[in-house]
């Protein structure tokens, strides 16, 4: 089995005897496990892609996951008819817990216990105001790298975790959704001000103050919340928390 099967396994383990835990709740389980987790180290647990659906993310292939379960004798499922058909899962056996790491472990752990006894309906509203998926195309693969886009209400950083690395997967950001076809945009600053680097060769200047660069970031940011987001303006001076550090990080550099 692969880890994202394990994962599951996990959770239907650590889930035995709560009604609410059904396929929505454990889907995103996963899924915030997954993204939450590359927002803090750059990397997902499983490597799974997740899909853009009405209730939110959904993992690929969960179904079959959840048969090779089955067939491996990890667990039970069924299903209960209520106003709509819930499944519900049955644990045989104890997950093997060996293919992950500590952090991927504690990570898990932490994100039952904030999510694991919500409903359905709960679950699925936190994953709707996840930037992630709202700016993922209608039943298009969620990018793990938008979790830098994220808002307070979903992020997990925490306010002074910027390294550098993901400072630069925030400029990197821009250019994913702002260019067709995506590029990868580094800001450039020398002795003659500040220019927008990206990987096709093209750059154009920015202006030579540090006023300059902060609002052809927060331009930028704007311009993205707008088309992708659609979100409220006050709103995206949340998000631009994120700009903010990245800049001050790199002002302090020079």
């Amino acid at each position: 089995m692969d880890k994202f099967a394990h994962m599951v396994h996990y959770f239907i383990w650590r889930g035995e005897g709560v009604p609410t835990l059904g396929k929505t709740v454990l889907c995103k389980l996963c899924y915030f496990s997954d993204f939450d987790f590359y927002e803090l180290n750059e990397r997902s647990i499983t490597g799974r892609q997740y899909s853009k659906l009405p209730q939110g993310p959904m993992p690929y292939f969960f179904d079959d996951v959840i048969t090779e379960l089955i067939r491996n004798g990890c667990i039970d499922a069924g299903s209960v008819k209520d106003v709509y058909k819930q499944y519900r899962y049955r644990p045989l056996k104890e997950p093997d817990m060996s293919i992950f790491d500590e952090d991927e472990i504690e990570m898990m752990r932490w994100e039952f216990d904030r999510l694991g006894k919500k409903t359905a309906a709960e679950v699925s509203e936190l994953s709707h105001k996840d930037i992630p998926w709202i700016i993922a195309d209608n039943k298009g693969i969620i990018s793990y790298e938008a979790v830098f886009f994220r808002d307070a209400i979903t992020s997990v950083r925490d306010e002074g975790d910027i390294d550098e690395t993901a400072e630069i997967k925030l400029i990197s950001n821009i250019g994913r959704f702002i260019f067709d076809p995506p590029l990868t945009c580094i800001i450039r600053a020398d002795a003659d001000g500040y220019a927008l680097d990206t990987d096709d060769g093209r750059f154009h200047e920015i202006g030579s103050s540090e006023e300059d660069l902060m609002a052809e970031l927060e331009d930028s940011l704007e311009f993205v919340w707008r088309k992708y987001v659609k979100g409220d303006p006050e709103q995206m001076a949340d998000s631009a928390v994120a700009y903010r550090k990245w800049l001050m990080s790199r002002m302090s550099e020079g």
